[in-house]
């Protein structure tokens, strides 16, 4: 007997999923990836915007430089968060 799609205690018990179950799991995969998508494009059209609009101002000469830098504090930021994530969670267990 195939368990109804909202029944999670019997779909855990199943070596393969039911048919609508597996559609709604491509689905969500699919949607996620156009958005991950959509959010790169608009940040590279509005990186290539702001040097458009700036060019020919300071701010627009040296776009490369400020993006850099932004972009290098961020990666620094993310990059303690994680170890510091990662040692808290080492020390704990």
């Amino acid at each position: 007997m195939t368990p109804s799609s909202a029944d999670p205690t019997s779909l855990n018990d199943l070596s393969e999923l039911p048919p609508q179950n597996r559609r709604s799991l491509w689905f969500v995969l699919g949607v996620q990836s156009l958005n991950a998508f959509n959010d790169n494009f608009v940040k590279m059209l509005l990186i290539a915007f702001a040097g458009a609009v700036a060019h020919g101002t300071d701010l627009g000469d040296s776009m490369q430089v400020y993006l850099g830098a932004i972009f290098l504090c961020l990666i620094f930021s993310l990059h303690h968060w994680l170890v510091g994530s990662v040692i808290i969670i080492q020390s704990s267990g």
